[in-house]
């Protein structure tokens, strides 16, 4: 899912950081297996000090706004949401 891409502003932008999640891996999957809301404190740092974007599907993007709000403390301000069907 548009890894070429990725990599590439990753490569361009030292400060984006991207890691890929599978809840239904295959047995050769090497990465993190998990929803994003349980796996995001392991990979970022500072949460409480970051903006988050967050799009995705409406059960994600509630689960990870939650998750800013309740176990993260992202301030409500630094939490930018969007939901697609």
């Amino acid at each position: 899912f548009w890894l070429d891409d990725l990599t590439r502003l990753m490569q361009q932008y030292p400060n984006v950081y991207v890691h890929h999640a599978l809840t239904q891996p295959t047995p050769s999957w090497k990465g993190h297996v998990g929803r994003v809301h349980t796996l995001t404190a392991q990979v970022v740092p500072d949460l409480e000090r970051r903006i988050v974007y967050i799009c995705g599907s409406p059960a994600m993007v509630s689960d990870v706004k939650n998750a800013c709000l309740t176990q993260w403390n992202v301030p409500k301000e630094a939490v930018h949401a969007e939901g697609y069907i």
